[in-house]
C-alpha cells in the first residue's frame, strides 16, 4: 500500500491533477458486451480451444522423452544440460496452454467452457509436474565436486540459478517417489482456493444497493474501494454491509476452505521437513525469517500512530462513530481525483520519460488498448483485483478492474 501511495504521489507531482472527462460505462453485466478494445487479446498466445488441445497433446508427447532421462542426470554435464533444455521447452510450451486457459477463465468465472478448459489445464500441469518430479532429487544427489565440474560446462551457465536453488534447498527435497506424490497432489492442494474463487466470483449473487445517483447498482467485491471512497456515507455503509454481509452468510463455507488451505500448507511443510508453513513459504523465495518478523514488529511498534490517524479522520469527517467504511473516503472535500484510462495513460507516459525513450516506447505499446495487453474494466463474473502475468517470449497480460480513480492510476503504474 505504501509503495502504491508513493508512486501515486510522484506521478501527481510530476503531472498535476487531471480533471474528469465525460463518463463512460465502467461496470458491465456481461463480458460479451465489453468492446474488444477493452479486453486483452489472448489469441496472441493460442488462437482457440483447438490450439490449446494441440499444445497440450504436443507437450504430453514430450514427457515420455523427458522421463527417459530419469536415473541419468548424474552421468555427465551434457546429459544434464540436455534434460534441462528439454524441460525448459516443455515448460515454455506448457505455460502457453496454462496461461491461455487461466486468463480466459479469470475474466468470466461463470463461463462453463472456460472453467472446463482451466480444469484440463490444471490436470495437464499436474502431469508435467509428476513427469519432472525426478529432476530435483537427482540433481540434489549428485556429489558436490561432480556438480561443480558440470557447472564449468558452458551449456550449464543458463541453469546456474536453477542449480543453486536446488542445492540451497536440498535438505528439504525428498526422494523421487515422495516428490512424485507431492507433484501428483497439486490438484488436491489447489482445491480450497478454487472453491473460494468459484463461490465468490461465479456462484454468489451479489446484492443490489442504491447508488448516490439514485440508480440501482450491484455491490460486488471489485467495486468495494470505489464505494468506500464515495463522499456519500449512506452509500459507503450500504455497500460495506452488503458485501461483508454476503460473505458472512457463507461464513461456514469460507471457514472450511480456509481451514483446508491451512491444512494443505501444514502438510506440505511437514512432508518437506520444515518447522512451519511460514518457514516453507519463505524458503521457496529465499526470504530470511527476519523480514516478516521485522514487518510485524514495525507495525506493532507504530500502532499508536495508526490510532491517532483514525482519530484524526473521525474528527475531520465530523463523525460520532467510526467504521471501516469511513477509512477510505477523502478527508478534504474536493480532493477526489477522477482519472479516465486515457488520462492515466497520458500521465504515466509523462512520468516515465526520465527512464528513456526505449522504455517509454514499450510502455506506450502496452498502454495502447488496441494491442491487447490490458483487460480493463470490471464485469460480473470477473475476478476482482489486478495483476500482471508474464509469459516467456510473449507480451505481459495485465488484469485491471479500472474505475477511473486515483487508486486505479496507482495500480496501473
Amino acid at each position: 500500500m505504501r509503495t502504491k501511495l508513493w508512486i501515486f504521489i510522484a506521478i501527481v507531482a510530476l503531472c498535476g491533477v487531471v480533471s474528469a472527462e465525460d463518463a463512460e460505462q465502467l461496470q458491465w453485466e456481461n463480458r460479451a458486451d465489453i468492446p474488444e478494445s477493452y479486453r486483452w487479446n489472448i489469441a496472441d498466445i493460442l488462437a482457440d480451444e483447438a490450439a490449446f488441445d494441440a499444445t497440450v497433446a504436443e507437450v504430453e508427447s514430450m514427457l515420455t522423452e523427458l522421463t527417459a532421462y530419469q536415473g541419468r542426470l548424474g552421468e555427465s554435464a551434457d546429459v544434464l544440460a540436455d534434460a534441462l533444455d528439454l524441460f525448459n521447452e516443455i515448460q515454455r510450451k506448457g505455460e502457453d496452454a496454462v496461461v491461455w486457459a487461466s486468463q480466459r477463465q479469470h475474466t468470466d468465472t461463470r463461463d462453463q467452457a472456460a472453467n472446463a478448459t482451466l480444469a484440463k489445464a490444471r490436470s495437464f500441469a499436474g502431469k508435467v509436474g509428476e513427469a519432472a518430479s525426478f529432476i530435483a532429487p537427482e540433481i540434489a544427489a549428485i556429489p558436490d565436486d561432480t556438480l561443480a565440474a558440470f557447472m564449468k560446462d558452458e551449456r550449464m551457465a543458463t541453469f546456474e540459478h536453477v542449480i543453486d536453488d536446488i542445492t540451497r534447498t536440498k535438505e528439504h527435497i525428498r526422494s523421487a517417489e515422495v516428490e512424485q506424490v507431492l507433484a501428483s497432489s497439486s490438484l488436491l492442494r489447489g482445491s480450497p482456493n478454487q472453491t473460494y474463487s468459484d463461490l465468490t466470483n461465479a456462484d454468489i449473487v451479489w446484492p443490489k444497493i442504491i447508488g448516490s445517483d439514485g440508480e440501482e447498482t450491484t455491490a460486488t467485491p471489485s467495486l468495494f474501494y470505489s464505494f468506500l471512497s464515495d463522499d456519500d456515507r449512506r452509500l459507503r455503509k450500504d455497500a460495506a454491509l452488503a458485501i461483508f454481509g454476503t460473505f458472512d452468510s457463507y461464513g461456514n463455507t469460507f471457514a472450511s476452505t480456509l481451514g483446508g488451505s491451512i491444512q494443505k500448507d501444514i502438510w506440505v511443510a511437514r512432508t518437506r521437513g520444515y518447522g512451519s508453513s511460514l518457514e516453507a513459504a519463505l524458503d521457496a523465495d529465499n526470504v530470511p525469517r527476519i523480514v516478516p518478523d521485522a514487518m510485524v514488529e514495525a507495525v506493532h511498534a507504530n500502532l499508536e500512530a495508526i490510532h491517532r490517524y483514525v482519530a484524526l479522520r473521525k474528527q475531520v469527517l465530523d463523525l460520532e462513530d467510526f467504521h471501516i467504511y469511513d477509512l477510505y473516503v477523502p478527508m478534504v472535500e474536493g480532493t477526489s481525483m477522477e482519472v479516465t484510462y486515457e488520462q492515466a495513460a497520458e500521465i504515466l507516459l509523462k512520468a516515465l520519460k526520465p527512464l528513456g525513450k526505449d522504455y517509454v516506447k514499450i510502455i506506450e505499446e502496452g498502454l495502447d488498448l488496441e494491442n491487447g495487453w490490458i483487460d480493463l474494466y470490471p464485469s460480473v463474473g470477473k475476478e476482482p483485483g489486478a495483476f500482471s502475468a508474464s509469459v516467456y517470449g510473449r507480451k505481459p497480460y495485465i488484469k485491471m478492474n479500472y474505475l477511473n480513480s486515483g487508486n486505479d492510476l496507482a495500480t496501473l503504474a
